[in-house]
């Protein structure tokens, strides 16, 4: 699991709430929000993101990339002038904003849930 901020991603049950709200994502766009949240903060370059979501190598046009994240930063309610979750690298690609609570899965950025891995990640307690 991935907390950033109020984002929760549950990289088991491919569940993303926004707010306590359970989110309708297409599959390219929880893609998207999986690969960003394990790189833990690291920019992806356009053609990573290609490569890791879409499953292409030989096709490189950074604008599907751009038109899907559009899209995802609509979802999750961001400020065009200032987004909160997802990070414009300027010439590079994106990268997810980092909170205390964030973590990737344990697998790695481009392993799938699926594949019979488990995430352990959890909220730490919060002592006051």
């Amino acid at each position: 699991m991935a907390f950033i901020e109020d984002l929760e991603i549950n990289y088991d049950s491919r569940e993303v709430r926004l707010a306590g709200q359970a989110m309708e994502l297409t599959a390219t766009e929880y893609g998207l929000i999986r690969e960003l949240s394990a790189a833990e903060g690291r920019p992806l370059t356009y053609k990573q993101l290609l490569r890791r979501v879409w499953r292409n190598s030989h096709f490189y046009d950074p604008r599907v990339v751009r038109t899907h994240v559009g899209r995802l930063r609509r979802k999750l309610g961001h400020n065009g002038e200032n987004p909160t979750y997802i990070l414009t690298e300027p010439r590079v690609g994106y990268r997810m904003a980092q909170s205390a609570n964030s973590g990737p899965p344990k697998e790695g950025p481009t392993a799938t849930p699926s594949a019979g891995g488990s995430c352990s990640r959890r909220r730490p307690a919060h002592v006051a």
